[in-house]
């Protein structure tokens, strides 16, 4: 068993496990439930990480395995702006907003995968082992990265407003989405 099946496999266990923990709480609020879904959005990612290391031979199955991967990355994005939304300001109205751009960035992402290739996949027989990103694939890497960068500072804003308690809670997600 390869060392990325293994990772693949305990990152689909935690985060499901994490998510059970947080959405089973009798107190779930919009915190709880974001943090929680966004929890199940990795278990996708991770799920779809996994059949793509340890299941595909051919090109084709890399291909579309790998556009899964990818848009479950880009929907993951959607909880997490809305958790992260939900820290800084729990009254803030910027949630529909920024729930509708992820969404629409996801859906557009969605659509470009299906009718325009953004990996270069090899054809050779064996394990999945590399791919190289082409035309729109970069762009949506460069999309995920500065949305990445977006929830870490708004993390890093909610951390730094909070004291006390409440800063104990900021830093750990799972105490501050279920208690």
């Amino acid at each position: 068993m390869s060392p990325g099946i293994v990772v693949c496999a305990l990152a689909g266990v935690i985060s499901l496990a994490v998510a059970i923990v947080s959405l089973a709480r009798p107190r779930r609020d919009r915190l709880a439930w974001t943090f929680g879904l966004g929890m199940l959005a990795f278990v996708v990612e991770s799920a779809a990480g996994l059949v793509l290391v340890a299941s595909t031979d051919t090109a084709a199955e890399r291909t579309f395995w790998l556009n899964a991967l990818e848009v479950a990355g880009l929907t993951a994005i959607v909880p997490w702006g809305l958790f992260a939304i939900s820290l800084v300001r729990s009254e803030a109205r910027i949630g529909r907003l920024a729930l509708s751009a992820t969404a629409l960035v996801a859906l557009a992402g969605a659509a470009i995968f299906y009718y325009e290739p953004l990996f270069l996949v090899s054809d050779l027989p064996g394990p999945f082992f590399a791919a190289g990103l082409v035309g729109w694939g970069r762009a949506e890497v460069l999309a995920r990265l500065l949305a990445t960068v977006g929830i870490l500072v708004g993390l890093e804003a909610a951390l730094r407003g909070s004291r006390g308690e409440t800063r104990w809670r900021t830093k750990f997600f799972s105490c501050a989405s279920t208690s």
